[in-house]
């Protein structure tokens, strides 16, 4: 399960339990945890570069200074991609995963969540995937 980034992971991360890696799932490698100013850590990872007339490509690992929360102050929005998070071995079913993600998403970004938008979430979007994940039990099950 990739969720978002957070120091308090630093100890899983370090003893290799967890993964830190971008939006896309690119592997990123923490180098320093301790700089200073707003942007404390320095992350490594593999970026596509061009040169100049933008002719010739190449991949090669470059370093990028992230604040706390996993996000690099120096990336325009669009670069939303190299936003890291953390990915865990833990097991959740694509409904499970949905909903926390959902939760995950409103408590990261202090935004607050009625009622009508939660019902429409769940019609729309989770109610779906609890059905499909129910019929494949109820086929394994023979029911």
């Amino acid at each position: 399960m990739k969720i978002k980034f957070d120091m308090k992971y630093r100890r899983e991360i370090e003893s290799g339990k967890y993964k830190v890696v971008t939006d896309s799932g690119k592997p990123v490698t923490i180098e320093r945890w301790d700089m200073k100013g707003n942007s404390s850590i320095l992350a490594s990872m593999m970026v596509r570069v061009c040169d100049y007339e933008g002719e010739n490509s190449w991949e090669e690992e470059r370093a990028f200074c992230y604040g706390t929360d996993g996000t690099c102050p120096s990336m325009v929005p669009s670069d939303a991609k190299y936003r890291l998070f953390i990915e865990t071995d833990d097991d959740l079913t694509e409904a499970e995963r949905m909903l926390y993600n959902k939760i995950n998403d409103h408590v990261y970004n202090h935004d607050s969540i009625d009622e009508e938008e939660v019902r429409e979430w769940l019609a729309e979007n989770f109610m779906p995937v609890v059905q499909k994940e129910l019929e494949m039990l109820t086929k394994e099950l023979g029911i």
